[in-house]
């Protein structure tokens, strides 16, 4: 299976298993999606920064890394205990989760692989968003590394 092949497939999956299990109390835009997030009070947005392929063992596996970055939004002049309820129900969605890569080109079964998530490091981008951008939106991010290892 081709780098570009396996890098689209491990996205699929992971947006796939986000609309599965994400409380649908928050709208969320995803890569590539063109959306108008004026209409929205709280909002997230997925973005995967970056894919890696590591080097093959002798094993014959291949192992992919990950970056999956959680972009949370809310109004500014909504409550703030918001944020943190949004970003706990991220946590709680992703991590340490144990992800089946499946190739949705085929039947997407069975899974071609597996991606651990790890423990997320949470930013808060408000201030930044308020007095360098003049937007006025409470901004938090949640990144994540991934591993994943094909069969």
């Amino acid at each position: 299976m081709s780098s570009q092949l396996l890098h689209l497939n491990l996205v699929s999956s992971f947006t796939s298993y986000w609309r599965d299990t994400f409380p649908t109390t928050w709208s969320t835009i995803y890569p590539g999606m063109q959306d108008d997030a004026t209409q929205y009070q709280a909002w997230v947005e997925l973005d995967f920064p970056w894919v890696t392929d590591r080097k093959r063992r002798t094993s014959g596996l291949q192992f992919l890394e990950m970056g999956l970055d959680v972009h949370c939004f809310s109004r500014q002049d909504e409550d703030l205990a918001r944020m943190r309820v949004m970003v706990d129900a991220i946590r709680s969605t992703l991590s340490h989760q144990i992800i089946a890569i499946r190739d949705f080109d085929l039947s997407a079964q069975p899974a071609v692989g597996y991606a651990k998530v790890s423990e997320p490091e949470v930013r808060d981008f408000s201030r930044i968003e308020r007095s360098v951008k003049g937007r006025p939106l409470n901004h938090s991010l949640v990144s994540y590394r991934c591993l994943a290892q094909m069969t």
